[in-house]
């Protein structure tokens, strides 16, 4: 079982709303008897939305992903919707199709971001994401139009890299 895997369990169990805050010392309350490492206190990076660590692992299970870490709060922004069992209206979510704009297969808005994270990490190097019926960086969280790969290394390079600087 994943250190992470009650932070999971809590962003699950919070699937219908679109924002979960949380501070440091809830999520180490949830993760108990671990902490969070010294990194997670000093380094924004640590809570990148990489898909590569246990704890980005952890909020992409629950469908969630991080959006903003601001003096020792985090916001866990809903990724997937699609995931919650009820949405406002009381109706299940409808399963729509979703063209990748690599490959140009359609998938369900549940598998996208597999294929996506797939295709794309033999392309691209991993950080676009299908969220909310369009494709956003995972860097900067703009949104992608242009999936050429001259325009998503432009993309990466300036706006991602500048963004990570501030």
């Amino acid at each position: 079982m994943s250190k992470y895997q009650a932070l999971t369990d809590y962003l699950l169990a919070h699937c219908n709303e679109r924002t979960v805050e949380l501070n440091f010392d809830s999520i180490e309350s949830l993760i108990y008897p671990n902490f969070l490492p010294s990194s997670a206190y000093i380094y924004r990076e640590w809570w990148a939305n990489d898909g590569y660590h246990s704890q980005a692992n952890a909020w992409y299970k629950a469908g969630f992903r991080v959006s903003t870490v601001i003096d020792k709060i985090v916001v866990f922004s809903n990724s997937d919707m699609s995931r919650s069992p009820v949405i406002s209206n009381g109706m299940p979510p409808q399963i729509k199709n979703v063209t990748c704009p690599i490959c140009k297969k359609q998938f369900n808005n549940k598998s996208i971001n597999n294929h996506i994270h797939y295709e794309e990490n033999k392309y691209f190097g991993n950080y676009i994401r299908f969220q909310s019926s369009k494709f956003v960086c995972g860097i900067c969280y703009g949104i992608i139009n242009d999936f050429s790969p001259e325009y998503l290394q432009i993309h990466k390079a300036k706006k991602c890299i500048n963004n990570l600087k501030k």
